[in-house]
């Protein structure tokens, strides 16, 4: 997969960019470490590194080069540290960004890692490989509009690439496109795409609300691979929407046990959690989204819906203020940030906020009987 990729930098340079001076002590320990590196001796490497950066702390390179080391261990927090210790001394250091971008993204930061990998693209928009993790984050993220035009030309330079292919399908079926059938029978072409073609064919189904043939699609996916990112996950989320919640709790359960890092699995847990008016356990796991990644939609609102139930009313308001602000024409949030407001004593802006919450309900009822009459 592509994101398995973490870029070394090996100390070059010509005359037109020609390395910084190292102390000779330093550049030694970074030849060794490089060396045992490529061996596959990691832990030589790493004490390698850690001489060379302690010598010179300036050693960029040194610096991103532990970061990879780190990083492959999951050290993912650590590795950040290196690799922006490095841009700071060196910004020119693309391979230092990227690498960056990948630890956010392993870490499950993907708002963070889709921060990056924009920065990386725009110093060089030529690197397909950074065209890629940026598409691909981007439909991680769930930006699919703003994903497409990247994966599209990673696709073309990529053709046979399983994983370009699986997230511009779901781009495309996030969105509805009917182009998602046709990228789902590409992938069933591609070298080690059975089981993301399953998956894809049952996130399209999902989409269309046909949620019993989801399942079933899903479930092919797991036999061809039980690991596939964010498998439980959908299946949970089918689980859910026909109302199984027994069996939607496992599969976020399970999704957790193969990344603990996997923002909506926290988030739906939660909901399910404050369903049970299991405050506690609601308010751990909808925290750990936020926490995971601050961006996710909803997150901030069921954060701050459980305190408002636990009669913390002035906690709440930051986090309803935030996904208000995050998701301005939901209705929802708009009520209970009025709410919020009314009980710390706040009127006027709970009398705006309840005014907001009804213009936007029923600017919902009209569009839901505007579909219905179509």
């Amino acid at each position: 997969m592509i994101l398995e990729v973490i870029l070394l930098v090996l100390q070059t340079g010509g005359p037109a960019q020609r390395p910084p001076a190292h102390d000779a002590a330093a550049t030694a320990a970074f030849r060794v470490a490089l060396e045992a590196q490529q061996r596959g001796e990691q832990e030589q490497a790493e004490a390698a590194y850690r001489r060379a950066v302690e010598l010179d702390p300036r050693y960029a390179e040194a610096l991103v080069n532990l970061g990879a080391i780190v990083a492959r261990a999951g050290r993912y927090d650590e590795a950040v540290r290196y690799y922006q210790r490095a841009l700071e001394i060196d910004p020119r250091l693309n391979a230092a960004r990227v690498n960056l971008g990948l630890a956010h993204y392993r870490a499950g930061r993907v708002s963070a890692a889709v921060d990056v990998f924009r920065t990386a693209h725009k110093a060089d928009p030529t690197l397909l490989q950074v065209t890629q993790l940026l598409g691909l984050a981007l439909a991680e993220a769930g930006n699919d509009a703003e994903a497409i035009p990247y994966l599209e030309a990673s696709a073309q330079a990529a053709p046979h690439e399983p994983a370009v292919l699986f997230a511009l399908g779901r781009a495309y079926a996030g969105r509805g496109d009917s182009r998602a059938d046709g990228i789902a029978k590409r992938l069933a072409e591609t070298a080690g795409g059975k089981g993301l073609w399953h998956q894809l064919r049952g996130l399209v189904l999902q989409q269309e609300g046909r949620h019993e043939q989801a399942l079933e699609a899903f479930e092919s996916a797991a036999v061809e691979n039980p690991s596939l990112p964010r498998l439980s996950t959908n299946i949970g989320f089918s689980r859910l929407a026909i109302g199984d919640h027994s069996a939607a709790r496992r599969a976020f359960e399970a999704a957790l046990t193969l990344s603990e890092q996997d923002a909506a699995a926290h988030l739906y847990l939660a909901w399910l959690d404050e369903e049970a008016e299991q405050l506690a356990d609601a308010q751990r796991h909808a925290l750990r989204a936020v926490e995971i990644d601050g961006r996710l939609p909803g997150a901030r609102g069921i954060v701050g819906r459980i305190f408002l139930k636990q009669g913390q009313a002035a906690v709440a308001l930051d986090h309803l203020r935030q996904a208000a602000a995050d998701e301005p024409h939901n209705s929802a949030w708009h009520f209970l940030l009025a709410q919020a407001y009314r009980r710390v004593g706040r009127s006027n802006d709970a009398a705006r906020e309840f005014a907001e919450a009804t213009r936007l309900k029923a600017l919902e009822v009209t569009g839901d009987r505007t579909k219905e009459q179509r």
